[in-house]
């Protein structure tokens, strides 16, 4: 299936760590997606699930209150998520609070985790703290704009300094910086800090976080 999250609304610069994601999944996995708006980054991972032939289900997790400044509906989402479901991909919107959300997920039972909900510093340690050992071990969580202050506060904090950028890939590590980031239907732009970042790091047995040492 050939990708359309260019044409939905919203920002995301991180096609190439959803595509990693899912080749490095079991054939049958879960994903979360915490912080979804309108869908862009999740049809992303959506299609990239039909085309791995894999048994992937994503459960998308947002508050979706139009109220907000970057606010939509449950509907809107899944509107334009319909070209991935009806080709059979299964996304499961879950509307609420992310760490309250995180009760109904056993621990040790997820693949991978994305955390791009609230950017403050309080919130986004709380989404890490509360996902972390919902992951299997070999799972990843990941993240997006590490250039927030709150954001890059909580990471650190958990798991080190070894997230931050510049150093490239190094074992249970992925760090990406680009210059611009896809938005909306018009193209791309290009931040004023100069770069958007993400990161991942996967769970293993024999490695525990600077948060939970």
């Amino acid at each position: 299936m050939k990708h359309y999250y260019q044409t939905i609304e919203g920002w995301f610069n991180w096609p190439e760590l959803y595509a990693r994601a899912v080749q490095l999944a079991p054939k049958k996995s879960v994903f979360i997606e915490i912080g979804c708006y309108l869908g862009k980054s999740t049809s992303c991972l959506a299609v990239e699930a039909i085309n791995s032939g894999k048994d992937i289900t994503i459960y998308a997790i947002d508050l979706w209150d139009p109220a907000n400044k970057i606010g939509c509906t449950p509907e809107q989402f899944m509107e334009n998520l319909k070209p991935a479901t009806d080709a059979g991909v299964r996304v499961v919107p879950v509307q609420g609070d992310s760490v309250v959300l995180s009760r109904l997920f056993r621990d040790n039972s997820l693949d991978f985790v994305w955390v791009d909900g609230n950017h403050r510093y309080p919130f986004a340690l709380a989404d890490i703290k509360a996902y972390w050992p919902k992951l299997r071990n070999g799972g990843w969580m990941g993240g997006d704009d590490l250039i927030h202050g709150g954001v890059r506060q909580a990471v650190e904090e958990f798991f080190g300094p070894e997230c931050l950028p510049g150093k490239g890939d190094i074992g249970d590590w992925v760090r990406f910086q680009s210059a611009t980031c896809h938005y909306g239907k018009t193209g791309n732009i290009k931040p004023a800090s100069g770069g958007w970042v993400w990161w991942a790091r996967s769970k293993s047995p024999d490695w525990v976080p600077e948060g939970l040492a």
